[in-house]
């Protein structure tokens, strides 16, 4: 006799919706679930404009960071392979593991996308700026494993996030009180860091 678990349900929300479902087959066939800020339901795709458009989660055109993550998930066995993919972006950096890296000349495709690399004309605040993971050991240790700031790890084209650089008018304001140049590390934060 085969037993499945409820392993994992996604809640998604959408105006004037809130759709529930158990996908444990899903997470149980494919080994992850991605997010990738667009709706999974066919439904919400109706509501928020993306039913009928041609709009493919799978495609490289649609969603370059499910392609990309669909070939880097495989690698991931602890904590810090998990890490590496979250932080990926590579921008003028071959990958032999994955043929037509969307990434490669477009850092806003990366799964941590960093607009800022675009040409300047073109360049915006926009991208990842943060990450954050548990596990069951840290779950029970009450800490999460996080990042703050775009990614430059594992990739030498990644220069650090520098607000001087992106000198934009539009965009001076937007940092007031903090470093110019973002060139953090990851870290542990539990419970005792609250108090």
């Amino acid at each position: 006799m085969l037993l499945i678990f409820h392993i994992f349900s996604i809640v998604e929300e959408v105006p004037k919706f809130i759709t529930y479902k158990d996908i444990t087959d899903i997470v149980l066939r494919d080994g992850y679930f991605g997010s990738f800020n667009t709706a999974y339901f066919e439904e919400n795709k109706v509501t928020v404009g993306m039913k009928g458009s041609g709009f493919d989660l799978t495609s490289i055109k649609n969603e370059p960071r499910n392609y990309i993550y669909s070939h880097l998930q495989k690698d991931i066995y602890n904590r810090e392979d998990f890490k590496k993919v979250i932080l990926y972006n590579g921008y003028q950096k071959q990958n032999s593991r994955m043929e037509n890296d969307p990434s490669f000349n477009d850092p806003t495709n990366g799964i941590s996308a960093r607009d800022d690399l675009s040409p300047p004309e073109m360049s915006s605040l926009r991208g990842g700026i943060d990450f954050k993971i548990v596990d069951k050991e840290l779950v029970e240790k009450m800490t999460i494993y996080t990042y703050g700031g775009p990614t430059n790890e594992g990739n030498e084209n990644l220069t650090p996030f520098d607000f001087t650089k992106v000198t934009k008018q539009r965009f001076n304001n937007y940092h007031k009180g903090i470093p110019d140049v973002w060139n953090f590390k990851p870290f542990y934060f539990g419970k005792d860091d609250f108090e």
